[in-house]
């Protein structure tokens, strides 16, 4: 998809045309996005959402919204990221343009997410499942279903979680069997969440479910997750298994670098800092945490800095 889209981007350049340049800008940008490359995506996208807005497409402006607001948060621009997805909700909820509202609901819910946000994520989700169902915008409903269950296995409610998980699956193959779309996101999210149990086995099973879908989808921000869970499931195993946790973060700090996604990068080195810690490599579990918390700080996520300053505080 992405060699047509630039292949199209290069013609409409030959044309000189603006509103086809402005829609297959949108197009490659998201299209980028789904290939798990954030910050190809946001310099992309960065130009094409002017030019819709300038020509008053606001059906792919609003649909652009949704992958530009999250690409931003993350490459560590969280505010703007937040602001962008607010804009859009706002935009449309001030022409009353439902399709507008219900996809600026969902950039809200996953710019929220992507930022750690997860009582504002948790506010705006069951506005963004009611205006998605209401406009069939059945991949939404599927997403907002699968990642709510990832907020609900955070704080302990690991049955609901699942039940809520399997709730977007079962949409999934009656609204949409056909689509691909985010499958191996949406893998990884279950992979997490039996993480969150302390079901490791089964971790592992999801996340390497994950990496198989990215052979074909080739997203690098799905690759650098699933590593990332199968890191932290090996190095929590009795007993650990450090060798394999240590490629497994190695590999996954390769793909979220290569596609530019550097919050999840700092996260990554939080979690190889504090399972480090956990070994008593302490030298080595310092440079992982000074990592993360310099993306942090930049990125203005409190709690993330303040959880990983504690470990440095024990250095």
């Amino acid at each position: 998809a992405i060699a047509y889209y630039r292949q199209a981007m290069a013609t409409a350049q030959e044309l000189d045309d603006p509103e086809i340049l402005a829609a297959t800008g949108a197009a490659l940008g998201q299209s980028i996005v789904l290939h798990g490359r954030m910050g190809e995506a946001v310099r992309i996208l960065g130009v094409a959402i002017p030019a819709l807005e300038k020509n008053g497409d606001w059906t792919q402006w609003h649909l652009a919204m949704i992958y530009y607001s999250g690409a931003l948060v993350l490459i560590g621009e969280c505010r703007e990221g937040i602001a962008q997805a607010e804009r859009a909700y706002a935009r449309a909820q001030s022409s009353g343009y439902l399709d507008g509202m219900a996809r600026g609901a969902m950039a809200q819910f996953l710019a929220y997410v992507c930022a750690g946000a997860f009582d504002r994520a948790q506010a705006i989700l069951e506005k963004a499942i009611e205006l998605n169902e209401q406009t069939k915008k059945w991949l939404n409903v599927v997403m907002l279903y699968e990642t709510r269950g990832l907020l609900d296995s955070r704080v302990g409610l690991h049955d609901v979680a699942r039940a809520h998980w399997d709730k977007g699956y079962a949409l999934w193959k009656t609204y949409v069997p056909d689509s691909r779309l985010r499958r191996s996101v949406w893998t990884t999210n279950r992979a997490m969440i039996e993480l969150n149990a302390g079901d490791f086995e089964q971790a592992i099973s999801f996340a390497y479910q994950a990496l198989e879908g990215t052979v074909q989808s080739q997203d690098l921000a799905a690759q650098g997750l699933a590593h990332r869970v199968l890191a932290i499931a090996r190095a929590r195993q009795q007993p650990p298994r450090d060798q394999e946790s240590e490629a497994h973060f190695a590999e996954g700090l390769r793909a979220l670098e290569e596609g530019e996604v550097w919050l999840e990068v700092a996260r990554t080195h939080a979690e190889w800092g504090k399972a480090l810690y956990a070994r008593g490599n302490l030298t080595a579990a310092r440079e992982h945490l000074e990592k993360a918390a310099r993306q942090f700080e930049l990125s203005e996520l409190e709690n993330e800095l303040n959880e990983v300053r504690k470990y440095l505080a024990k250095l």
